[in-house]
């Protein structure tokens, strides 16, 4: 598996985790993922801004 692969699984495996029991929602996470890329981080923006 590549490290891109493995990254966006457990990207996914996160995003469901946060979704199913902390009901965080897909719109919250996205906004958190893009203010750290806003605030000049290393976390990549999924097109999400």
């Amino acid at each position: 598996m590549t490290e891109l692969a493995e990254v966006k699984k457990q990207y996914d495996g996160l995003v469901a985790f946060l979704t199913e029991y902390v009901k965080v929602s897909l719109e919250q996470i996205s906004r958190i993922i893009c203010r750290e890329v806003f605030y000049g981080t290393t976390v990549g923006c999924l097109g999400c801004c």
